[in-house]
């Protein structure tokens, strides 16, 4: 009894057929963009120097680094003009601080700022505040909204100013 070549190919093209739909076939979407981290780190100190001296010191609990753009959780900055910087999340990008939650900002001279939000310049020692805030010097406070100070000529703007002065 012979087997006819037809009934050969019939259950060859059936075992095909069945191999090739057993795989699921998708499409890749390029254009998707995932949250791939770079760098994930915990308790770390980062000091940043050129050849002379220690430029800034930054200290945090957690950290992550993706697309090149640092964001760090329990953050603890400084720097020559600023004695600490304490907040909860700050994102550092292009050399410039980005400050959210429960800041609070102690300068060498004595001068200190208490905020939620603000944005720091590391190369141009520039504070800038959008929102509330409250600053204190010695015996001297004063409160209001949007402030921006030039750590380095010691010059403050501010709006909205409510003050407690003492000479």
């Amino acid at each position: 009894m012979a087997v006819r070549i037809e009934f050969v190919l019939s259950i060859f093209i059936v075992a095909v057929l069945l191999f090739a739909y057993s795989f699921k076939i998708e499409q890749r979407d390029n254009n998707r963009t995932s949250s791939v981290k770079d760098l994930e780190f915990y308790d770390t100190n980062f000091t940043k120097v050129d050849r002379v001296k220690v430029l800034n010191r930054i200290e945090s609990d957690y950290g992550v680094v993706s697309s090149k753009v640092l964001r760090v959780y329990g953050i603890k900055y400084r720097d020559e003009h600023i004695k600490e910087v304490v907040a909860k999340e700050a994102i550092i990008a292009d050399n410039i601080l980005y400050l959210n939650g429960e800041i609070k900002l102690y300068y060498q001279d004595g001068f200190s700022l208490f905020t939620q939000e603000a944005i720091y310049d590391v190369e141009s020692k520039v504070l800038n505040i959008s929102g509330d805030f409250v600053a204190k010097r010695a015996y001297s406070s004063f409160c209001g909204r949007g402030l921006i100070y030039d750590g380095v000529s010691k010059v403050l703007r501010a709006s909205d100013i409510n003050a407690t002065l003492y000479l």
